[in-house]
């Protein structure tokens, strides 16, 4: 039987930081994992098709006050819609090319193109306040996230 050989230190006292974030990160992920079951741990076997899901707040307060965190809840009609492991609806018939493969406009010019084209600038512009392309970005999560 092979057995892997512990990592042996010079200094005991002293882990290098690649394996204090590798065990840091694997305790959050653990964390995580326990405290949002429904979200990680996925179940599988014959019953996996069953719907195990706690009923969640709909049950317990009145008018769907409360969203959960797999989505259900967010529209008072249909609750279920846009919950996890729920299917998207088409409202439209797809449109290829051919009727069958092709998607329509694949003759057109490459959105890459003319996005590089519109935007493009010879030189960098700086912002006068010195700040960088992660203030807009940190907006887009705050906005992303609250909407």
């Amino acid at each position: 039987m092979n057995r892997t050989k512990p990592i042996k230190f010079k200094n005991r006292n002293r882990v290098p930081a690649w394996i204090r974030s590798v065990i840091a990160g694997s305790l959050m992920i653990a964390l995580v994992g326990t405290l949002l079951p429904e979200t990680f741990a996925q179940e599988s076997g014959p019953n996996s098709g069953r719907d195990n899901r706690d009923p969640g707040p709909r049950d317990r307060r009145n008018n769907l006050e409360i969203r959960t965190i797999d989505g259900r809840n967010n529209n008072v009609e249909n609750p279920e819609w846009g919950s996890m492991d729920s299917q998207l609806l088409r409202k439209a018939r797809p449109d290829y090319e051919n009727g069958s493969w092709t998607p329509s406009g694949y003759n057109r010019p490459n959105v890459r193109d003319i996005s590089n084209t519109v935007a493009a600038q010879k030189n960098p512009i700086f912002n006068e306040k010195s700040a960088s392309d992660f203030i807009w970005q940190w907006g887009q999560f705050i906005d992303h996230d609250i909407t």
